[in-house]
């Protein structure tokens, strides 16, 4: 439904032994003893992963040792995707912020990261690889979907289907496809994560004036070191809140203060924020 159809007509679950929990194969997936004897959610998730990898691998190719953002960050993505279309949108939500806790605790402690153009070859442990790929990718997708909106994306998805199917995309052809559909700003800021292994910061600066007798114009500004990072923001005012997407600036006029900025309200940037929380108090503002 969300990416094209399967065309086999059928798909193996076996249960076998082995170090991994599971592993793809064209229609069959191998599942060992150890992940039925494992909490239920996890085989789930595992095999909702595994079934992915039908699209991403099995039927839309990709170089997996060179290029592993093409079926392993598809397929952690897609097992989130199966998430929302089971449960429901806050079960999905509720695995985003998983990725987002893991992921956002390994920034903490650096400032750079591995680009998602990496290869297998190009990691020193097991858990960056991991953190690249099953974290860091799905969460750059998801920002993409927060930013285009369901209708682009998955026309994303379905192009890479169409286009791709029983042959090999690389991360240069999915950029093209990007570039098509959602403009070369959304493309710029993928390959910026594709090439660079720099954190971007994102930078938000907050004017205040007073514009008449009770009333205020708040200016908050975009200044993050990656160009064309489109930051959501929620401004609470009393007990109204109003969710914006924050481009280069937005314009906020008022008759009450404080109010409260939210930066980033459901973590969907991959970056480091200066400041999640800003109150705009009424001696913070100029004439």
């Amino acid at each position: 439904k969300l990416f094209g159809r399967y065309v086999y007509s059928e798909l193996k679950i076996c249960e076998v032994e082995g170090w991994f929990l599971g592993m793809e194969y064209p229609t069959i997936i191998m599942m060992t003893s150890k992940a039925y004897l494992s909490n239920t959610s996890i085989l789930e998730m595992v095999i909702a992963h595994e079934v992915a990898h039908q699209w991403w691998y099995a039927m839309i190719g990709n170089d997996q040792a060179s290029e592993p953002f093409l079926d392993e960050s598809l397929a952690s993505y897609s097992q989130a995707l199966y998430l929302e279309h089971t449960y429901g949108y806050d079960r999905f939500i509720s695995e985003v912020r998983r990725m987002q806790t893991t992921y956002f605790a390994h920034l903490r402690t650096r400032d750079s990261d591995y680009a998602l153009s990496s290869s297998v070859w190009d990691f020193n442990s097991t858990n960056e690889y991991l953190l690249t790929f099953y974290y860091k990718g799905p969460l750059l997708l998801h920002y993409l979907r927060w930013s285009l909106g369901d209708e682009k994306f998955f026309l994303i998805l379905k192009e890479m289907y169409k286009r791709f199917l029983f042959s090999e995309v690389s991360i240069e052809k999915l950029l093209e496809i990007i570039r098509e559909i959602a403009g070369s700003n959304f493309s710029d800021i993928f390959e910026r994560y594709f090439e660079s292994k720099n954190i971007p910061y994102v930078n938000i600066t907050v004017n205040c004036k007073i514009i008449d007798n009770n009333k205020y114009k708040i200016l908050i500004y975009n200044n993050s070191s990656l160009n064309n990072l489109i930051i959501p923001i929620k401004i609470r005012e009393n007990e109204k809140s109003e969710f914006f997407k924050l481009e280069k600036y937005i314009v906020y006029i008022t008759n009450n203060l404080p109010i409260e900025i939210k930066i980033d309200p459901h973590y969907v940037i991959l970056g480091k924020l200066n400041k999640r929380i800003i109150i705009i108090n009424v001696n913070e503002c100029n004439n």
